[in-house]
């Protein structure tokens, strides 16, 4: 079994806000050196090479990337992919805080936000378009 197949029956990846960081340039370009990580981050974060190294071994042990080398060069691509982690966290997000119902955090968003016209338009359409396909 590889690593992507392996990666899919396991439970969710917690990824913490620093691992993130490394993750995005990661889901914009892969796969990419652990050098040239080291140097995007150190020019966004200052953070030096050791701590991304660090990132990277903790991303690497929870199956969030994959390290290849070439030479004596690690290179690193994502084994979880942009939107699935993003469903993932949307999905923990409306438990953990709205019990699972859309409709709550939506009231919540709308009752403590202030939305424009716009706002409001985009979530008509995206409420219509849901309900068309429910109806299928």
């Amino acid at each position: 079994m590889n690593q992507q197949s392996e990666r899919e029956n396991m439970k969710p990846v917690q990824i913490t806000e620093a691992e993130l960081e490394v993750m995005k340039l990661l889901w914009d370009h892969s796969p990419q050196s652990a050098p040239e990580l080291a140097a995007k981050l150190a020019e966004r974060r200052q953070w030096a090479a050791t701590t991304v190294k660090t990132l990277i071994a903790r991303l690497a042990k929870k199956q969030a990337l994959e390290q290849s080398y070439r030479g004596r060069v690690s290179f690193c691509r994502p084994l979880i992919g942009r939107e699935e982690y993003t469903e993932q966290e949307s999905d923990s997000f409306l438990s953990r805080f709205f019990g699972g119902a859309p409709a709550e955090m939506i009231s919540f968003f709308v009752e403590k936000r202030k939305l424009s016209d716009e706002d409001f338009d985009t979530l008509k359409k995206l409420i219509a378009e849901a309900e068309k396909k429910c109806r299928r």
